[in-house]
C-alpha cells in the first residue's frame, strides 16, 4: 500500500500544530486535518485519598481532595487542611501530595508539645484522617 502525505508546518516556531493536506492511498485523494498539540491533562474531580506512602501511619477516613490543573501542571489539594501536592500528571500529584501530608503530619507529632496554636490546630485536623500505626514499630 502507497501512501504520501504531505505535511504543512505553521509559520511559527512556537505552535505544535501541523496539517495534513494531501494523503493518496492507491490513488484515491483524502482531505484531513489533524492536531500534534501537547494534549491536555484528563482532570478528575473530587475524590477521595487513602494512598498513605509510609507503613508508620494507617487512614482513619479517606481525605477530600481536589485535583486541578494550573500552569501545565496537576495540583492534588485538600482544601480542609489547606495542603496541596504537585505533579506532571494526577498521579504524581497524588503521591506528592501523599508524602506532603504524611512528612507534616510526622513532624507535627514528634513536636507537639512545642507547637503553637496554629499549628495545634493543624496537627488536630491532620489526626481526624491520620494516625500513627501501633503495629509497626
Amino acid at each position: 500500500m502507497n501512501a504520501i502525505a504531505e505535511l504543512i508546518a505553521p509559520a511559527s516556531k512556537q505552535q505544535h500544530d501541523f496539517q495534513v493536506r494531501h494523503i493518496v492511498i492507491k490513488d484515491v485523494a483524502i482531505e484531513l486535518e489533524f492536531s500534534m498539540e501537547k494534549p491536555h491533562h484528563l482532570v478528575p474531580g473530587p475524590l477521595l485519598f487513602g494512598a498513605l506512602p509510609d507503613r508508620r501511619l494507617r487512614l482513619k477516613k479517606p481525605i477530600p481532595v481536589e485535583l486541578s490543573e494550573s500552569d501545565g501542571s496537576i495540583i492534588a489539594q485538600c482544601q480542609d487542611l489547606n495542603e496541596f501536592g504537585q505533579g506532571s500528571t494526577a498521579s504524581h500529584a497524588l503521591d506528592d501530595f501523599g508524602r506532603t501530608i504524611t512528612e507534616l503530619f510526622l513532624s507535627l507529632e514528634a513536636q507537639k508539645d512545642q507547637l503553637g496554636s496554629d499549628l495545634q490546630n493543624l496537627r488536630s485536623r491532620l489526626a481526624e484522617y491520620l494516625a500513627e500505626d501501633s503495629a509497626v514499630a
